[in-house]
């Protein structure tokens, strides 16, 4: 089984039984012994002193991997691409689920067999502590790679900044923490300040290079460094309440991407991702209607298919006293297999964006 290099120990691993990697795949279940048999060629999966074995992110790759072109049904090919999707999760409006779910769907992927970076572009560093990250040590953040192409002139290693904090997957992760406050207000003064972002990253192109998905949290408000980081993003992540109050923001969003447009000249796609969807609660499905008929024929605007449910287990996990991804915890909860549901198209809208890119 493939290791990992870790900058720091992570704390926490991630590995499943066989009859999770259908699911995963979106195979179906009547494929299980097709699997099986794949698995068994391949080698893949320890048994760790149980008579059966279990596998993790990497072997899903390798899965993929192999099926990709070899087997007519495979629904999921292995993501191919040049440079990976960068997603920026925006909305502002607090408490909607934005960053619970930037972390399933991190996970998610990577169990899938994508390479992910997480970046927590928030001062209040909520993604970071959800991975165990001691935000109140000394550690290299997103906001010091900002500080020093910014104010000090010079260019900055991400990989310096990255943390691995899960076992199993290709998850890394460079955290935030509060200094980041003074990062944007430093960034407000800032001639192009919209560029910085972009500036950081292409500098750190080769970098960007191996992963597949780059997945970034930006704090609930329009500032300088939540502007920055969409004016890098390829597409727009809103994960949106089911609720009336929390429609009210997407005048913000929109204003923004107009913003962006005029200034720099491009658009950026938005997917608008429904959470808390509640079968014994009127006015969630009533909001649901309303958010696809508001947005239905946009120009670069979409809904996704997938709507996440109200469950208890997603903001459960998601305290710090517990700091699990729904993911680890409860694999294959409703919730957790709407987050399955919710990666497959995400690597759907990824391919997508790439082929604009080419095009462009």
């Amino acid at each position: 089984m493939e290791t990992e290099l870790n900058n720091t120990a992570p704390t926490r691993s991630i590995e499943f039984k066989r009859r999770m990697i259908a699911g995963l795949l979106g195979y179906g279940a009547g494929n299980d012994k097709k699997i099986q048999n794949i698995l068994a060629d391949l080698s893949l999966g320890e048994t760790n002193g149980s008579r059966n074995k279990s596998y993790n992110g990497f072997d899903m790759r390798k899965l993929r991997q192999a099926l990709t072109g070899a087997s007519a049904d495979f629904p999921a090919p292995v993501l191919q691409v040049d440079r990976p999707e960068i997603m920026a999760f925006f909305y502002s409006k607090g408490g909607v689920g934005k960053t619970t779910i930037c972390a399933n769907l991190g996970v998610t992927l990577a169990m899938q067999g994508s390479r992910v970076l997480m970046i927590d572009g928030d001062p209040q560093a909520s993604l970071s502590t959800m991975f165990d990250v001691d935000v109140e040590a000394d550690i290299v953040t997103f906001g010091d790679a900002i500080d020093t192409i910014n104010v000090s002139k010079r260019r900055f290693d991400l990989a310096t900044a990255v943390i691995s904090p899960v076992r199993g997957i290709k998850m890394d992760l460079i955290p935030a923490d509060q200094r980041m406050v003074r990062t944007d207000i430093i960034l407000g003064s800032t001639a192009y300040r919209e560029k910085a972002v972009q500036k950081l990253f292409s500098e750190n192109a080769d970098f960007f290079k191996t992963y597949d998905f780059v997945l970034i949290d930006t704090a609930p408000s329009v500032t300088p460094l939540s502007f920055s980081i969409v004016a890098a993003a390829d597409r727009i992540i809103a994960v949106v309440e089911l609720a009336g109050m929390a429609l009210k923001a997407t005048n913000n969003l929109f204003a923004m991407v107009q913003e962006l447009e005029e200034g720099a000249h491009r658009r950026v796609p938005i997917t608008f991702v429904p959470n808390g969807l509640h079968g014994s609660k009127r006015y969630t499905a009533d909001t649901l209607e309303v958010i696809r008929k508001k947005f239905s024929g946009k120009n670069l605007v979409n809904v996704s298919n997938t709507v996440i449910p109200e469950y208890a287990g997603l903001s459960r996990h998601a305290k710090i006293s517990t700091n699990r991804t729904l993911m680890e915890a409860e694999p294959t909860s409703a919730a957790a297999l709407k987050m399955i549901e919710l990666a497959r198209e995400m690597e759907y809208l990824a391919v997508t964006d790439q082929n604009v890119k080419q095009e462009a």
